[in-house]
């Protein structure tokens, strides 16, 4: 409703600019100068106090998707398995380091929920692990680093995280990253750039209203050779270690 509200508010200011404009040309045109011309100047300035960072935004926001944007493997699983001879097939995502367990909590099965648990674990260089799990044996666990910074839970050498950086005129960089846990290498990267402009009536800030501005992802149906490396999309690459047990069967 207030979505609505905000979208009438915006056409009325227009409105009202148009007819601000009007008056002042009529008033105070310059002699040699157009009273169209002045209404424009006017209207112009009066749409330029909303909507003054969206043509720096739109500007900044595609260059970035062209030439920043992407996915890219920095090295690929069957280099890494050549480099490390025998761990692949030991690797799994349920393969948690039950010698560092420090605490479990199981819950009964209540309403919709079925029987699940928590299991968390103090790793000797400061990292937690924060692991759930249900009776089916689906386990999902968050890396929470020594420096607050978190990560997911592929298996015992890779991680997945997300890094936002924020930029001028609420763009937003959102980098996802695997990452061999024991040697901190980045094996892949994903780069993408959105705003951070919520949809209209989801919002809460000003800024949220902004709806010309909002931005979701540089990926397109014309680009999408950038989001694909030898047929992998990254998601897909991720899934592949988070599934390890099945990819080798």
């Amino acid at each position: 409703m207030f979505a609505i509200a905000f979208l009438f508010f915006i056409l009325l200011y227009l409105f009202i600019s148009y007819l601000l404009a009007l008056g002042i040309s009529k008033l105070f045109s310059v002699k040699g100068i157009k009273k169209q011309t002045t209404k424009n100047i006017v209207f112009g300035f009066m749409v330029a106090l909303v909507m003054w960072d969206w043509i720096p935004m739109e500007l900044s926001y595609q260059y970035k998707c062209s030439n920043e944007a992407g996915f890219t493997i920095h090295k690929t699983l069957e280099q890494w398995q050549r480099e490390n001879p025998s761990v692949w097939e030991t690797l799994s995502a349920r393969a948690l380091p039950e010698e560092y367990l420090v605490k479990e909590h199981m819950y009964e099965k209540s309403g919709v929920y079925e029987e699940h648990g928590e299991r968390y674990y103090q790793l000797p260089d400061g990292t937690q692990l924060e692991a759930s799990f249900n009776i089916h044996g689906d386990t999902y666990v968050d890396i929470i680093r020594s420096d607050g910074s978190r990560a997911y839970w592929l298996n015992q050498r890779f991680a997945s995280d997300k890094i936002i950086t924020q930029y001028w005129f609420h763009i937003n960089k959102q980098e996802e990253r695997i990452i061999d846990t024991q040697t901190n290498e980045i094996l892949a990267r994903r780069i993408d750039f959105g705003t951070n402009i919520l949809p209209l009536g989801l919002g809460k800030e000003l800024k949220d209203y902004k709806f010309w501005m909002q931005k979701n992802s540089c990926w397109k149906k014309e680009n999408k050779n950038k989001w694909l490396v030898n047929g992998y999309a990254f998601s897909q690459l991720k899934s592949k270690l988070r599934n390890i047990d099945g990819e080798r069967k």
